[in-house]
């Protein structure tokens, strides 16, 4: 997994939202499960570690690590692995703002900070962007 160091917030919300207008889905659970997730994603020392990407953005007063996946077969396989993960995939959470995957499961996990129409898929894809970025600037900005 690629790592980015901690960079202003405005020119890490502009990274996310290149990501994002690429395809890439933001990932949000735990730090355990995002771990477990790289590990069969995006292992390191392979020619598939630059599929994640974790890029740490903030301020003086709060920094936060977002992370990013490129929509890949391997993350297909991993979001339909079998039921005995199910509690991994339970704390994990795909939020992506360009829809290319007909059928894929990713709001396993419901969170209050994400937007319905995001979650629902019915936001277009730049609306969807700038409701993702705005999410994510509410953590940095949040005390």
């Amino acid at each position: 997994m690629e790592d980015l160091h901690v960079v202003g917030v405005e020119s890490g919300l502009e990274f996310i939202r290149q990501r994002l207008e690429e395809g890439w889905v933001l990932v949000i659970g735990e730090e355990d499960c995002i771990k477990e997730m790289k590990k069969q994603v995006a292992p390191p020392y392979s020619s598939y570690n630059r599929d994640m990407i974790f890029i740490t953005i903030g301020n003086k007063k709060r920094v936060v690590r977002v992370y990013l996946a490129r929509k890949t077969e391997r993350l297909k396989k991993f979001l339909y692995r079998d039921a005995e993960q199910t509690d991994l995939f339970s704390k994990t959470l795909m939020v992506e703002a360009v829809r290319r995957w007909e059928s894929c499961v990713y709001d396993s996990v419901i969170r209050e900070d994400i937007p319905s129409d995001v979650k629902e898929g019915s936001a277009d894809t730049e609306e969807a962007i700038e409701k993702i970025l705005d999410m994510v600037r509410r953590w940095v900005e949040d005390e």
